[in-house]
């Protein structure tokens, strides 16, 4: 078991209403705000990242995050923005996989795959929120239970997550989940950074380092093929800090079966407990994110499939490479991949998956 993650909550939560579903459920956006005026606004649909508002070199607040002002954005959104991501993120291969000898198929949709956990994932559904008071501060608890079978997955799932700001610009994620029968889990959560705080430009100003040695490659139906190769003198290779778009233009041909990274990385002697992944930087405005988790990996997205068709908060287009998803998790495909760790959750285990974003800004 992991040990509790310490408290230093100092914030406090403003609940706004977001909108309405055609069942009649209200939808509220839950504004987590810290002394430094740093503000996460958070819904209970989907347990979505709505925008998270950080101050640049010079002070100024803007918004880092892409996504939509308002719920019907969100409700015909294909992207995930923002969203909690499971029960299964990332792709199974061919929507099904054997556990005990018994097959589990999924529901398809990502061509013949099974994608961020089918096709009513938890990006889809409407969380239960509550306010806790830590006695330093509140906390936002959103809590869902995902029914046996759901979108083919076995055992009765209950799921609550933790979010909780604080006064050193640590927005601290905590899931735990528990099932009633042997299952497999990977939850994570899919925000679209953009670090300038202007939604119309891409990434040309952002540098990235990543905390790994090693990564998977994927087939043309971006599934991992099951090899685990390394970075070195090659465009995955993040490990010192390194302008993102001069390694999405290049000539790989990995980053051309994605359009640019869609890949996952291998952190780092991985050992359960909550370590620094990577860190974003935007040269530009001065703001720096630092990603870590206690997962054994991480996710790249460099938003290559957006296509300016959909258009965000604004008004502002979703453009291709205009932002980057940095998605803790276990390995893709575990469930059907015998080379890659298990990604098995054991009836009545608890699964404990830590995220913590840290804000700041890079030395003038």
């Amino acid at each position: 078991m992991i040990e509790n993650v310490k408290i230093k909550t100092s914030g406090i939560i403003s609940e706004y209403p977001f909108g309405q579903l055609k069942t009649g459920e209200k939808i509220s956006k839950y504004c987590l705000t810290n002394k430094n005026n740093l503000s996460v606004s958070i819904l209970n649909y989907g347990g979505i990242l709505q925008s998270i508002k950080t101050p640049d070199l010079s002070g100024n607040i803007s918004d880092i995050l892409l996504g939509y002002d308002n719920l019907d954005g969100y409700l015909e959104d294909e992207s995930y923005m923002g969203a909690v991501i499971g029960r299964f993120a990332n792709r199974i291969a061919g929507g099904t996989f054997v556990l005990d000898n018994i097959a589990y198929p999924l529901t398809k949709n990502d061509g013949i795959n099974c994608n961020h956990g089918g096709e009513v994932g938890f990006n889809r559904v409407v969380w239960e929120a509550e306010k806790i008071d830590s006695g330093k501060g509140e906390m936002l608890l959103l809590s869902h239970t995902s029914p046996h079978g759901d979108q083919g997955f076995p055992g009765n799932l209950s799921v609550g997550i933790l979010y909780d700001l604080n006064d050193d610009n640590e927005l601290n994620i905590r899931i735990r989940a528990m099932s009633d029968r042997k299952t497999v889990i990977n939850i994570s959560l899919h925000p679209y950074f953009n670090l300038s705080g202007a939604p119309a430009s891409d990434l040309v100003t952002h540098s990235l380092s990543i905390e790994a040695r090693k990564y998977l490659p994927i087939n043309e139906h971006m599934v991992p093929t099951g090899e685990i190769r390394s970075v070195a003198n090659s465009d995955f290779d993040f490990q010192n800090e390194i302008p993102i778009r001069s390694r999405i233009v290049g000539d790989n041909p990995q980053v051309a079966i994605a359009g640019g990274f869609d890949h996952c990385f291998l952190i780092n002697k991985p050992n359960g407990s909550l370590r620094s992944m990577a860190v974003l930087e935007d040269v530009e405005s001065g703001r720096s994110l630092t990603l870590s988790s206690n997962a054994p990996a991480m996710q790249l997205y460099t938003g290559n499939f957006l296509n300016g068709s959909v258009k965000g908060k604004g008004g502002s287009p979703f453009n291709k490479w205009q932002a980057v998803c940095l998605e803790p998790e276990e390995y893709p495909n575990s469930p059907r991949e015998s080379k890659f760790p298990p990604s098995v959750l054991e009836a009545n285990d608890e699964y404990d998956h830590q995220i913590r974003y840290k804000f700041d800004v890079l030395n003038k």
